[in-house]
């Protein structure tokens, strides 16, 4: 492996990752006030560092199996969303469906109270890294007025994920706009309108939504912008605006892979775009958060970057579901799915689901996720030669992360479809 700093070569990209992760070289942080803002890296165990790693396993497992599923299609996910609705579910699951569901999102190795001290910290430590960027995480439960939980499990959602505890009647009309509504305040009026029809059957939902603004650390000059074309993957050309910026970022290439990252406020998130030189799909299938760590991102370099502006809204609908259960969480679904720590009543989840929004522009970045889980009633029974010139003109795969962790709270493929 070796640092960008040799190469002057244009970089055409057909593959993009970006993370949002505290990291930037030390001379962009140019914005006010960052001399009292400094970035803090988030010091984590042994254990801890083995579940974020398992977490970032699991969200390029995730990413993967939603694009086999709608290939060549923009998409945009939050993987954090997914593991901590997952997480909320495994404290009210036993046996069989609560193996699945830790096995699923990569977490089997770990007791549960340990999986959820992680969260609680992680949270906590996310919403305090950078003044100057907004991060907020929040949880709610929602439960017919007729539904009795046992008491763990509703202390528990409530302590550890600060889950809001709503007891409702799914059958009116006013539910909705209610659900709607504290999704639409979470997320700072990015996802406005989580459902369009919530069934009277259901019991029980547990939704989590993300929200995360954050302006680039060198913005890109607005009157650099240009319409340029971008390779979709079934070699169409199509008109996209470009954002153009030479900065001194943190970078690497090499015959296979070309990356570099774009710190947020002090640093502590940042935009990482990944892009192969080669086949798109087969690059994909073979990301890790192992394969992340052997790029060698420590030199900072003088880059002339070339990337896409565009916003997109992606909805997994019945997808998320599906995915799941090819990743092995089956029982949670099925009529007899065992989640008697959550209430006596027979429960399965009947709707698993993500919606998510993102902005990338000149400024910097917007983007918000509602994750949902849904329960019914179950039957269970048991070009400057001074700088490297960049172009993100392919399609590419982008992750939103925190840089001293490296945690991905979003994820996703740009392919310009």
């Amino acid at each position: 492996m070796k640092s960008i700093h040799p190469l002057r070569d244009v970089l055409t990209l057909n593959l993009l990752c970006f993370l949002l992760i505290p990291v930037g070289c030390s001379d962009l942080t140019t914005d006010d006030g960052l001399e009292n803002n400094a970035q803090m890296p988030i010091v984590l165990t042994k254990s801890q560092q083995e579940i974020a790693a398992a977490e970032n396993d699991f969200a390029f497992d995730l990413v993967r199996e939603v694009y086999r599923e709608k290939p060549d299609e923009t998409l945009f996910l939050s993987p954090m969303g997914v593991s901590i609705v997952s997480c909320m579910l495994a404290n009210g699951a036993e046996g069989k469906t609560y193996n699945e569901i830790v096995q699923a999102i990569g977490l089997k190795d770990y007791p549960l109270q340990q999986v959820n001290d992680y969260y609680s910290m992680m949270v906590k430590a996310l919403e305090g890294a950078d003044k100057n960027v907004s991060f907020s995480l929040a949880n709610s439960l929602w439960l017919a007025k007729d539904l009795s939980l046992k008491k763990d499990f509703r202390t528990n959602i409530g302590r550890i994920y600060e889950a809001d505890s709503f007891s409702v009647n799914f059958g009116n009309a006013g539910t909705l706009n209610q659900v709607n509504k504290w999704c639409s305040e979470k997320t700072s009026g990015l996802i406005p309108k989580m459902f369009d029809y919530l069934s009277p059957q259901t019991r029980l939902m547990l939704v989590n939504a993300l929200y995360f603004q954050g302006s680039w650390a060198a913005p890109f000059p607005q009157d650099q912008t240009q319409e340029d074309v971008f390779y979709t993957l079934s070699g169409q050309k199509k008109s996209v605006p470009f954002m153009k910026v030479s900065s001194n970022l943190y970078g690497y290439k090499d015959d296979e892979v070309s990356v570099v990252k774009i710190p947020y406020g002090n640093g502590s998130f940042l935009m990482e775009a990944i892009i192969p030189s080669n086949d798109f799909k087969l690059f994909l299938g073979g990301l890790s958060n192992e394969q992340l760590k052997k790029w060698d991102l420590s030199n900072c370099e003088k880059i002339s970057l070339k990337f896409p502006k565009f916003t997109t809204e992606y909805d997994t609908k019945e997808m998320l579901k599906v995915v799941l259960t090819q990743l092995g969480m089956a029982t949670a679904f099925m009529p007899d799915a065992d989640f008697s720590m959550i209430s006596d009543e027979p429960l399965h989840i009947d709707e698993f689901r993500q919606k998510t929004y993102l902005a990338v522009d000149e400024k910097g970045t917007e983007a918000a996720a509602v994750t949902v889980a849904r329960f019914q009633k179950g039957e269970f029974v048991g070009a400057n030669p001074e700088y490297v010139n960049m172009s993100f003109d392919h399609p590419f795969i982008f992750l939103i992360r925190e840089a001293s962790t490296g945690v991905i709270l979003f994820a996703g493929c740009f392919t310009g479809n």
